[in-house]
């Protein structure tokens, strides 16, 4: 490759292109031909700025690196490849940027979920105490059901009526309270139940009059002043009047 055409003797504006004179680059950065290095008092003083303690590099292809750079003919390389290298690490820098945002949001998104979830369990957990607690009341009132020796049939009633009124218990409640209900239900139970039996002697009564009355059909009727009430009335009236006078005294 062919000398720049711009290398000059400082002191003379000799062309470097000619290449019949050796040049020299001064430690204050200036350059001599060989013909003006006379003008530097043996070495010890610059010509053009009058500078002292000079140091001379031939210009050449042995030259150090870092002085031949001074003279390269495309010193827009160096440039364009550092302006590439930071467009690129730019790029970089700024896709990575892009992901921790996109990443942050995320997190601020997972960070919301998290916090639904958590106010869905506790809503699950509440839930779940609380039939918890409805399961130990319909136990502990089968419990008492079946101690107290009721029938299926009124522990069945019971269980139903407990079953539409239970509720979890407060901290204000107290343990008579539950007691009044499972007692409540019982009366209602047993007043049930005796209803049934009075219905049940009530039928009884009307089949005995029934056959009672076809067998005295060909009877001729007859009324007796002179005997009592009381001396009269079949077993199953009286059973059934003493069912009524039992429901009675329930009831008061």
């Amino acid at each position: 490759m062919a000398p720049p055409q711009w290398i000059h003797c400082n002191h003379c504006y000799y062309l470097f292109s000619k290449k019949d004179r050796k040049f020299y680059q001064t430690s204050c950065l200036h350059v001599l031909c060989r013909n003006c290095t006379v003008y530097t008092n043996r070495g010890q003083l610059c010509p053009i700025c009058q500078r002292q303690g000079l140091k001379f590099h031939e210009i050449a292809n042995e030259m150090d690196p870092k002085e031949k750079a001074l003279y390269n003919p495309e010193p827009f390389k160096p440039i364009e490849a550092a302006s590439k290298s930071i467009i690129f690490q730019m790029k970089q820098k700024k896709h990575l940027i892009l992901q921790l945002e996109t990443t942050g949001e995320k997190l601020h998104k997972a960070d919301q979920m998290e916090q639904q979830m958590r106010a869905k369990i506790v809503d699950y957990q509440r839930k779940f105490d609380k039939c918890r607690e409805q399961r130990k009341s319909l136990q502990e009132a089968i419990r008492q059901s079946q101690s107290a020796g009721l029938s299926p049939e009124s522990a069945e009633l019971l269980l139903q009526s407990r079953g539409s009124r239970v509720r979890p218990p407060t901290q204000g409640q107290s343990n008579s309270s539950s007691g009044e209900e499972f007692f409540d239900s019982d009366r209602q139970s047993r007043r049930s139940r005796g209803s049934q039996r009075s219905r049940d002697s009530f039928l009884d009564m009307r089949k005995d009059s029934s056959t009672s009355s076809d067998s005295s059909s060909s009877r001729p009727r007859s009324v007796d002043f002179g005997s009592t009430p009381s001396s009269n009335v079949s077993p199953s009236a009286s059973r059934i009047s003493d069912q009524l006078h039992r429901m009675q005294i329930k009831r008061t």
